[in-house]
């Protein structure tokens, strides 16, 4: 037999559950008698939980939305936590039962608490569209302006160390690959921009901002095909032995598109300025296992791959002879 407390719990909990529930169908759920259910349904209410009950053939309890309920009293901050930590685990996980329990889990927060919570809650959720491991503390920063509707200024560092002040608006928080990226309208470029989350310093929220229309419906798949970098006039097809989630974990910011061939192999589709700069960048994600074309990248690869034999052979040869003028010296 459980105590009184741990009952208690248990009961709060499957109130939780879903919205209402038949008396016959908690007493079966607790293994208590119809008197003992009663009693405890009082004690809740005592404690301040709203536990509301309904009489007749059709009756039964809910745990209604609005009341003071100790253990889901939320701060602002905290909101943001369960919110985004809930949801990051629904989205990400990769088992169906972690996924589902998350799921509940958001349900049972968004359940009791007043509707004033529930938008916020909900705007949170909408402002994140994927999930994965990072440094909540930043991400729930950004939701949270996203969802406020709140202008953002920081300072921010490009991949080639350039240093600028961005003023933008903020729309969405997306992951690509491992890295968290922020979706924004950039006042400064009047244009659509995507920050990694990593490189911005010194986040200070400003005035409030009436909307755009977003530049897709699927943020994470908008950064992930690199529709916000710059694209180059030529354009290569590399297949690797890794997964699309290795590669994309590899690739440098904005460096190319990732396509899934098997579980275990993938096409970068890259663009340069000339295949010379495309042939140079490939070996920093690893050694491809087929160049799929066009014959100008194979030929650069070609040249490059003779240019650096050479350079090795000679660098020996420079070497061997210096030792040889020692010697003879």
């Amino acid at each position: 037999m459980l105590t009184t407390s741990a009952r208690l719990l248990q009961l709060l909990a499957i109130l939780s559950e879903r919205r209402s529930w038949a008396g016959s169908d908690l007493v079966e759920r607790l293994d208590v008698t119809p008197r003992t259910l009663r009693r405890d349904i009082a004690r809740l209410r005592e404690l301040g939980y709203p536990v509301e009950s309904t009489s007749g053939p059709a009756g039964g309890y809910a745990l209604s939305a609005g009341g003071a309920v100790p253990p889901l009293s939320f701060e602002a901050d905290e909101i943001v936590a369960v919110a985004l930590g809930l949801s990051l685990v629904g989205l990400e996980a990769g088992e169906r039962k972690v996924r589902r329990a998350a799921e509940a889990a958001v349900a049972k927060v968004g359940r009791v608490l007043p509707p004033r919570l529930q938008r916020r809650l909900s705007r949170l959720r909408g402002a994140v569209h994927s999930g994965g491991r990072a440094e909540l503390g930043r991400v729930a920063q950004l939701a949270g302006a996203c969802a406020d509707q709140r202008v953002l200024t920081f300072e921010y560092e490009r991949g080639d160390g350039t240093e600028s002040e961005r003023e933008v608006e903020p729309h969405g928080v997306t992951l690509s690959g491992v890295r968290w990226y922020l979706v924004a309208h950039d006042r400064g470029r009047d244009d659509w921009r995507t920050f990694r989350v990593d490189r911005m310093r010194k986040l200070r929220r400003a005035g409030s901002f009436v909307p755009r229309e977003a530049p897709a419906e699927d943020l994470a798949a908008w950064v992930r095909e690199g529709r916000a970098g710059q694209r180059w006039p030529l354009e290569g097809r590399i297949r690797y032995a890794l997964s699309a989630e290795e590669l994309r974990a590899r690739m440098p910011d904005g460096y190319g598109e990732v396509e899934a061939v098997t579980a275990n192999s993938s096409r970068l589709i890259v663009t340069a300025s000339s295949w010379e700069t495309m042939a140079a960048w490939l070996p920093v994600l690893g050694t491809p296992i087929g160049i799929e074309g066009p014959d100008e990248l194979r030929d650069a690869i070609r040249e490059l791959a003779d240019r650096l034999r050479d350079a090795a052979g000679g660098l020996n040869r420079t070497t061997a002879e210096r030792g040889e003028a020692h010697r003879s010296g």
